[in-house]
């Protein structure tokens, strides 16, 4: 050990540490004096603490270190009567160095050892004194062989946090050099507050000339890289501040009045009463040990205006007949400045950078940008994903909903009150404005996504990346999925008990579209032993106006809040890659458990039934041949579910209900029997809200004989198209053969 001893408190008259008052440090030198490393020499304290002098030795402290440790140090533990206060370490020795990790002592203190990043409220649960002397040692160590601030750690700030904030404006870097405009400052916090936070926004200068209302020109400077260091307290001054910086290796004065010059020259600059000055260095801060360097931003106010200060530097005058500011001439080919600039008070300010889509991305780990995409139906599902996607910055949304605003909408709707009787898609873009302040925000569509004879919303759907479904409609998705010109589009909905969630999503190339996926899902749900009950259970209905219609479903805002969550990211992260997807999320209430299910969607078939299109699939398909193949050698058959949609003149085979035991089955015929088919046709309806019934009957041939039609199968045709005229529909008959299968289709015409 070398160098004088700082003497740092008074010497207790008591040196028995069994009489020390705060028990931390009473416990504190019983750990010292077990300790083989740690020697107690001497008690002393204050009026707020009790300090522990000891001399500390640390084996793996080599001579020589460049960090200028020693082998034995002499240090200070100093412990409060405020427990709530952390104890400090202090470096006696007066020609300890200046060191990274270190906090800013008070003038005349010992340096004060930084050994600690977790803030005390959290450290105290664990803390020892045994921990904290092996902490000691580390900091020591660590010190001295250059591990304590590895390259893969940020470098260390330049300055001391400030209580008070700025936050730039979106357009800064696009404005800050531009002299027309000024910045004026709109607190935040109240003033007597701890902390204090302004948000900037940029303003015509001619709005502040001769009110003198406070505002602030804007200087900003880059300077070189300099090393990090400690951090050290702000400089009050702007001559202080430069000779800091100067250094280490990054002066500004010259930097500073050369720009005020070349933002001066030509037109000049007016003179305006109130200004001050905002000051923003750019400074690379890098660490010795390698690693990528810190971008630090630090914000300064300096107590005069850029005029006045380009005066007190001697590079700017005041014209006379003017009035306005111009560059001084100068003999020579340098700068020179007066000294008058140096004294020029500073306070620093923090300075923040705006909540942008790019900074959006970077909190929530959100690589791609998204989307320019279109969301149909902005309800309490909608408002709530897109939500979600604007504060992770993921996609440019345009809204389309037809609906205004209502009282009972805000149980679970993104909006508020003073939303009332505001078109929903305006209330989105309301909230997108709240969080982007500046962003251009496209006007939105009050109308039904299916509107295609609004030929500006077509206009919009067809540019679109991805059209996201969140409308809860049956007739949108259907429509959107029967066009050629429309984008990928995925729908997503909650059933009604609120507890469950459905993702369709269709293939990049568009080769299996909502329509058809739909079709399958119900297919699912059939089979599925959680399709029972997956489309009930809605809590009922209230009556929220005046008419029959106006009714809205009781749903709990959490489940909404849940299945919004879920589905927002898939939607995010499944329409990245090219597949199609149909998916099922299950929820249970009381536990909060949440399971899933994602199905592999089948390759469609068209087959054209005489101006009506019917659509089935491959999966169904093997399902059917599959049947028929248990059935061999007689034949079977059995009824048909699906559902039509006569708007888009199509039926949608959904599945296939195997033979009834009661059927009559040979190698020469079928007849289908009765025993539990109202049943399973009644359970079917109830699984899927009403939509899949029945709509034909199926039959296989047996081995050897193709699909063509029997006189029985037309006979049988026949009969299933008088029984359905009554509800207006043609009756379907599928046969399936050997190696083949074929579509029959009956009506009643006339």
């Amino acid at each position: 050990m070398t160098g004088e001893v700082i003497a740092f408190g008074e010497r207790l008259a008591d040196q028995e540490p069994d009489h020390l008052a705060i028990a931390g440090a009473r416990a504190a030198a019983v750990a010292v004096k077990e300790h083989r490393n740690f020697r107690l020499l001497e008690l002393r304290g204050d009026a707020i603490s009790e300090i522990l002098l000891v001399e500390c030795e640390c084996d793996r402290v080599f001579s020589k270190n460049k960090a200028g440790i020693c082998y034995v140090e002499p240090l200070a533990l100093r412990f409060f009567h405020d427990t709530a206060v952390m104890p400090e370490v202090r470096a006696l020795r007066a020609d300890f160095p200046v060191l990274l990790h270190e906090n800013q002592p008070k003038p005349g203190e010992p340096k004060w050892l930084c050994v600690y990043h977790e803030p005390w409220s959290q450290l105290r649960r664990t803390w020892t004194p045994q921990k904290f002397l092996a902490r000691i040692q580390w900091w020591l160590e660590g010190s001295a062989d250059g591990t304590l601030h590895p390259a893969e750690q940020l470098p260390e700030q330049l300055y001391f946090e400030s209580p008070l904030s700025i936050v730039l404006p979106r357009e800064f870097d696009q404005l800050a050099s531009d002299k027309d405009f000024a910045l004026e400052l709109e607190p935040r916090s109240p003033e007597e507050g701890r902390k204090w936070v302004a948000v900037a926004k940029f303003k015509p200068l001619n709005q502040y000339l001769n009110t003198g209302n406070r505002h602030y020109a804007l200087l900003t400077l880059t300077l070189g890289a300099v090393v990090h260091a400690p951090p050290e307290l702000s400089p009050g001054t702007l001559g202080e501040a430069h000779d800091r910086l100067n250094d280490r290796g990054a002066p500004i004065a010259e930097k500073l009045f050369g720009e005020m010059q070349r933002l001066v020259m030509g037109a000049g600059l007016v003179h305006s009463m109130g200004q001050k000055t905002l000051l923003i260095l750019t400074i690379p801060v890098t660490n010795p040990a390698g690693g990528e360097p810190r971008i630090e931003r630090r914000g300064f106010v300096i107590d005069a205006s850029m005029g006045q200060l380009g005066v007190m530097a001697g590079v700017l005058d005041r014209d006379q007949k003017s009035g306005k500011y111009v560059v001084a001439l100068q003999l020579g080919g340098g700068l020179e400045l007066k000294s008058a600039w140096r004294n020029a008070t500073l306070i620093q300010v923090e300075v923040r950078e705006p909540f942008t889509e790019e900074r959006a991305r970077l909190y929530s780990g959100v690589a791609d940008p998204g989307p320019d995409g279109i969301l149909a139906g902005v309800g309490a599902l909608g408002s709530a994903i897109v939500d979600l996607w604007l504060r992770e910055g993921w996609g440019q949304w345009r809204y389309v909903d037809p609906d205004l605003l209502l009282p009972h909408n805000l149980a679970r709707h993104r909006g508020y009150e003073h939303q009332v009787g505001v078109a929903k898609v305006d209330a989105m873009r309301q909230l997108e404005g709240s969080i982007y302040s500046s962003r251009n925000i496209r006007p939105g569509f009050q109308a039904s996504a299916n509107d295609f004879g609004n030929t500006e919303l077509l206009d919009a759907l067809r540019s679109a990346k991805l059209i996201v479904d969140a409308t809860t409609t049956i007739d949108v998705p259907r429509d959107l999925a029967m066009r050629d010109d429309m984008p990928r589009t995925v729908s997503a909905f909650i059933t009604p008990s609120g507890n469950d969630s459905v993702m369709l999503l269709e293939d990049s190339a568009r080769r299996m579209r909502l329509d058809v996926l739909e079709a399958q899902y119900y297919r699912f749900v059939l089979n599925a032993s959680w399709g029972e009950t997956h489309l009930k259970g809605h809590k009922g209905n209230l009556w929220v106006g005046a008419g029959c219609r106006d009714t809205s479903f009781v749903i709990s805002g959490e489940l909404i809040q849940l299945h919004s969550a879920l589905l927002a990211r898939q939607i995010r992260l499944r329409s990245m890659e090219s597949a199609p997807c149909i998916q099922v999320w299950r929820s249970n209430p009381e536990t909060g458990d949440v399971s899933t299910t994602a199905f592999g969607a089948s390759s469609p078939i068209f087959v054209d039934m005489e101006g009506m299109e019917l659509v089935w699939n491959e999966g169904l398909r093997t399902k059917m041949r599959a049947m028929r193949k248990q059935g061999l050698p007689h034949e079977t058959g059995g009824v048909l579910l699906g559902h039509f949609d006569l708007m888009n003149s199509r039926v949608y085979v959904v599945d296939a209900l195997p033979a009834p035991v009661d059927s009559m089955k040979s190698s020469a015929e079928f007849a289908r029997g009765v025993e539990g088919l109202a049943s399973k046709v009644d359970e079917s309806l109830a699984r899927t809200a009403n939509i899949v019934g029945y709509v034909g009957e199926w039959h296989s041939h047996p081995k050897g004989v193709e699909a063509d039609p029997s006189g029985k199968d037309i006979r049988l045709l026949v009969h299933l198209a008088l029984m359905l005229r009554q509800d207006g529909l043609p009756a379907l008959m599928l046969i399936v053969g050997e190696s083949s299968e074929q579509w029959v289709v009956g009506a009643v015409r006339g």
